[in-house]
Order: structure tokens, then sequence, then C-alpha cells
């Protein structure tokens, strides 16, 4: 009976490991894909002015909702993350609260000026 049970832990370790490679796969047949997108032919200066756009319509406390976009596409998520004037604008919501946002924001932006915002809520 041990035996059989080592067997199907076995059997069950080469399933997975074959479906953790369908799925990696799939991945890079996704990837591929959409870098066929006519979207994805579009010059870098534009799609990072789209990316500006869509910063510029948040509010303070909503700002950093724009990041969503880097799940849309690996490329887009690569492109957002090497362009440091996307980071220049770091948004605290409170004095005593340093997100992990922010701090990804202080290294992304490299050497550009920085616009820093601390939001203070007011206690009455």
């Amino acid at each position: 009976m041990v035996l059989q049970n080592d067997l199907l832990t076995e059997e069950r370790a080469i399933v997975d490991h074959q479906i953790t490679e369908l799925l990696n796969q799939l991945a890079l047949l996704r990837s591929k894909r959409n870098r066929l997108l006519p979207i994805s032919r579009l010059p870098v200066e534009l799609l990072t002015h789209i990316f500006r756009l869509l910063q510029s319509g948040e509010t303070d406390s909503q700002y950093y909702k724009w990041i969503y976009i880097t799940q849309i596409s690996s490329g887009w998520r690569k492109q957002i993350f090497e362009t440091p004037g996307l980071w220049g604008k770091i948004i605290q919501l409170g004095p005593n609260r340093v997100d992990e946002v922010a701090r990804d924001s202080f290294a992304r932006a490299g050497a550009v000026p920085l616009d820093v915002y601390i939001c203070i809520e007011s206690a009455t």
C-alpha cells in the first residue's frame, strides 16, 4: 500500500510538472499574439504620452490606479516600469505612512525631478 501511494504521488508530481510546462507555453503564445496586435506597433513615445494622460485624470487619493494598466500586457508593464518620467509624482496618503508604491516610485523615477505630495487628513 505504501509503494502504491508513493507511485501515485510521483505520478501527480509528473502531471503537475506537465501542467506547469503547458501553462508556460500558453503564456508565451499569448505574449506572441499580443505583439501582433496593432496597438503593439505604436511608437513608444505615443504610448508613454497615453500613459501620462491616464495619470493626469486621477485624483490625488486615487492617483496610483493608473498602474493597473501594467497588468494588461508584459510589454506595457516593461515600458511603464522603465520610463522614469512616469514615476516623478509621488503621493503619500498620510504623513506617517510610506507605502510600497511610493517606495517603488522613488526607485523608478531615477534622476527625474520629483513632485512629492503628502495628503494630511484633518482630525475634526
